[in-house]
């Protein structure tokens, strides 16, 4: 095979770190599509694809790179619950190795697809020459597409706050081919008609299993109590809070479903069971609207597109929503619920005065954020 041709959306090492046996080479595999349990199966051929990225390699190159810089952060969050201070640089590396993560999978890449095929078909409905069961609309590299707002993802993700969730339970933590989980309780069931799972999103979490018993939670600390204010761990003894993160993994999750030899196959497909109905779509929610005496059949309309989210009440024991936060007013159904406007503000206007806290972020990183 040439070099670099299989190319894995989900990083290697983070899947080893659920590995079955001494030699790393294998995990536990269930497939959501046929409810199949593989107790054991190669790596290699785990959340990848041929020339995922292209054949230009650029981009595979450059994921090389990011995994190889944050490998030894993760092995010290593992074996130390290490976890860096905010505003360094391994900080920055941290979030955004998450950040990207969450947008180089086989899900976003099918997700731009879906976007680009709903528009499209909405846009010609009416069109005799398009027709819909015979046509579907598909970018050329929708990878790159996906990957293509990664840096300024980065940027409004660097306030939130982060803590590590120690698994002292027998029940273990699972991963799956869409590792991040993207969170918002806060918003989740509110009628809003705009999305709330965006990286600058009020009330985000965002979840990351590194290992059978580690996990990184990344939170709106101005939403949510996550455990006491001085803890930068929080061990997990309740197995109702293991099993409720590894709900949302399920959720999460596009065709696989990973562990190590610790989880056997009844709780996985309890899980399953249990979760099967509540699983999104990946297929974007499409609201049109139009103009006031115009009728559907009309040629202007205004359509708006959101990615599905994960509609299920999921309860945590050391997680609460914050009294301020409770008494935030609603805004309107029409408009963004954002964190920081005068970062997004910065980095989407010409001329926007630079947020005096992003100064802390390090240099060589802020150089090419615009």
């Amino acid at each position: 095979m040439p070099n670099k041709k299989k190319q894995h959306f989900v990083p290697k090492f983070l899947l080893k770190n659920f590995s079955v046996g001494e030699d790393r080479k294998s995990i536990g595999v269930w497939v959501l599509e046929t409810n199949i349990y593989i107790p054991n199966a190669s790596i290699n051929h785990q959340a990848c694809a041929d020339y995922f990225y292209g054949k230009g390699l650029e981009v595979e190159s450059a994921f090389e790179t990011i995994e190889n810089h944050v490998a030894p952060l993760f092995k010290r969050i593992i074996l130390n619950n290490y976890l860096p201070e905010r505003f360094s640089e391994e900080h920055v590396g941290l979030i955004g190795f998450v950040v990207s993560l969450s947008l180089r999978t086989e899900t976003q890449a099918d997700s731009v697809n879906e976007h680009a095929d709903a528009i499209f078909k909405t846009a010609f409905r009416n069109d005799p020459r398009v027709k819909e069961e015979l046509l579907k609309i598909k970018s050329s590299n929708a990878p790159a597409i996906a990957l293509g707002s990664l840096d300024k993802c980065v940027i409004v993700s660097l306030d939130l706050d982060y803590k590590l969730l120690v698994n002292k339970t027998k029940h273990k933590f699972i991963t799956s081919d869409n590792p991040v989980i993207k969170y918002n309780p806060f918003y989740g069931y509110r009628n809003t008609l705009r999305g709330h799972s965006g990286f600058a999103s009020i009330g985000l979490q965002l979840f990351l299993c590194v290992d059978p018993n580690s996990c990184l939670l990344i939170f709106d600390r101005n939403i949510y109590r996550v455990g006491t204010k001085k803890q930068t761990t929080i061990e997990l003894n309740d197995v109702k809070d293991v099993d409720s993160i590894n709900a949302l993994q399920y959720l999460n999750a596009y065709k696989t479903v990973y562990f190590n030899n610790e989880v056997p196959e009844i709780y996985i497909r309890n899980i399953a069971d249990r979760e099967k109905i509540h699983r999104r779509k990946l297929k974007p929610e499409i609201a049109e609207y139009y103009a006031v005496g115009n009728k559907p059949e009309s040629e202007q309309s205004i359509m708006q597109l959101r990615q599905s989210i994960i509609k299920r009440d999921i309860s945590l024991s050391f997680v609460r929503v914050l009294k301020k936060a409770k008494k935030t007013t609603d805004i309107h159904p029409g408009a963004l619920a954002i964190r920081k406007p005068e970062l997004v503000q910065f980095l989407t206007e010409d001329g926007a005065t630079l947020p005096p806290w992003l100064n802390k972020i390090p240099k060589i990183y802020r150089s090419n954020n615009k």
